[in-house]
């Protein structure tokens, strides 16, 4: 089978911070819905891989060194827990200070989708009842290979990163570009969400026009085939050449200008 790397993101809970380790414990995956409406179950990990070479990259930069590195990775009744321990690094050691000053609160995970049970399997309701799965998934994955878990940017409270960086706290560029990265981000997918949800009204259009092209179509094959034109014919070559072009340059201003 060919492997298939995925990102998933997670929000987490530092505990139990030990500062002469620089180490905490968290969450890599939990069994709570994502955003791409999957669940990883916690017995679901196979983690061969990842023991072999349990560095923790950050964003999922390979080419960079690690800010840390798993001392140890194993599932539980909720998900899936690790305890990394940063590195001596400049850039590990505020990534380090960020997560346990509650800066930070997030891990992604890299892993190929091995096996799942889709929403319409006879074993999805026995799986959700088993685990206390609450959402419906349209995917529960029974089995993924881990590949590495990512120290991403996702802040814990973003007016307070904003201000630790003004202030001078958060020093390093890489950092303070993966913020303006993600807040960037988060602008678009917002202004595409909103598109998305005016779409409406283009949609009809669209329809409209799709069905105008099918009605031409039709009376043109008609027409090919009888000695008369269609009197319905004029009409509607009129409209097309003149009100269709309209519509579509109008459509597409008005998008553009949305996004």
């Amino acid at each position: 089978m060919d492997e298939i790397l995925q990102n998933r993101e997670l929000g987490i809970e530092v505990r139990d911070i030990n500062e002469e380790e620089r180490s905490f414990v968290a969450y890599a995956s939990t069994k709570t819905m994502d955003a791409y409406g999957t669940v990883i179950l916690p017995d679901a990990f196979d983690l061969k891989r990842f023991n072999k070479n349990p560095v923790i990259p950050w964003a999922h930069d390979y080419k960079s060194p690690p800010v840390a590195r798993s001392m140890w990775a194993k599932p539980d009744e909720k998900g899936l827990l690790f305890k990394p321990q940063f590195a001596k690094t400049a850039f590990a050691e505020e990534v380090w200070q960020l997560y346990k000053e509650d800066y930070l609160n997030a891990f992604s995970i890299g892993f190929d989708p091995l096996k799942g049970v889709a929403d319409d399997d006879e074993l999805y309701d026995q799986l959700r009842e088993k685990w206390g799965i609450k959402e419906k998934p349209w995917r529960i994955f029974t089995k993924v290979g881990l590949y590495e878990i990512s120290a991403v940017p996702v802040p814990a409270n973003e007016d307070s990163l904003k201000l630790a960086i003004k202030n001078g706290i958060v020093k390093s560029r890489n950092l303070i570009t993966a913020f303006e990265k993600r807040e960037q981000e988060n602008l678009v997918n917002q202004r595409l969400e909103d598109l998305f949800k005016n779409m409406g009204d283009s949609a009809k259009i669209i329809e409209a026009m799709s069905k105008k092209l099918d009605d031409l179509e039709q009376l043109l094959y008609n027409q090919s085939n009888k000695d008369k034109t269609p009197g319905s014919l004029v009409d509607l070559d009129i409209y097309l050449k003149n009100r269709l072009p309209q519509l579509i340059d109008g459509e597409l201003r008005r998008l553009k200008g949305k996004v």
